[in-house]
């Protein structure tokens, strides 16, 4: 029985005629159900939009944000920080330099949150 999918889309028709035009045979069903049917007839899972890793990077420097609060705050106080506040700024100079990477936005190599 033929399966077809409909190019750069996740729709698949199995069994019956040829749809027509946008339309490929595929080498097999659909794995996945948020795969994307190529035109070579293979299945893709979708690749990360430049806008979503952007939004995973804000998050993981708000995740952090409060700890360079504490530092702040602490040094106003005159108090010992916590945690050095080095190793936090060159975490978060990381993830603003994510964009720059070769593989991005498709292959992201994240940096490692400092521990406390």
């Amino acid at each position: 029985m033929d399966i077809y999918g409909k190019i750069d889309g996740s729709l698949q028709q199995i069994g019956g005629k040829h749809p027509g035009k946008g339309w490929v045979k595929m080498t097999e069903q659909r794995p996945q159900s948020d795969m994307i049917a190529q035109a070579d007839g293979t299945w893709v899972l979708p690749v990360s939009t430049a806008n979503e890793q952007r939004a995973v990077r804000d998050a993981k420097i708000e995740n952090v944000r409060w700890r360079i609060e504490r530092h702040q705050s602490e040094t106003r106080l005159g108090l010992i920080p916590t945690e050095s506040i080095a190793p936090l700024d060159a975490y978060i100079q990381a993830l603003r330099d994510v964009p720059q990477q070769p593989g991005f936005p498709e292959a992201v190599e994240w940096p490692d949150e400092p521990s406390e």
